[in-house]
């Protein structure tokens, strides 16, 4: 997904919850606490896709193929190197 296609899905769900809020009645605090959570996941999202486009120009694409697979209860998933290196970017720039 382009991230446009994500600020438009971002934007619309803000607009959705909003009308859904007042229309059942939601409290004005409440519906703001929703919003408030929804705006930090899609900055979050541009930073990761704006670091994932700094590795690909960089060369590094190819670790998208080299995965860890980490076993969860019955579950293993798998997750790349390529996710492993925005995380670790991300974190040393936002300190989060």
């Amino acid at each position: 997904m382009k991230p446009e296609e994500i600020l438009k899905i971002l934007i619309g769900a803000i607009i959705i919850i909003a009308i859904v809020g007042a229309f059942f009645g939601m409290s004005q605090i409440k519906t703001d606490k929703i919003i408030n959570w929804i705006i930090p996941v899609g900055i979050s999202f541009f930073i990761s896709a704006f670091i994932g486009q700094i590795i690909e120009y960089m060369g590094l694409g190819f670790l998208k193929r080299i995965s860890i697979n980490v076993p969860i209860g019955w579950f293993k998933f798998p997750i790349s190197i390529f996710l492993i290196l925005i995380l670790i970017i991300k974190y040393w720039i936002l300190k989060i």
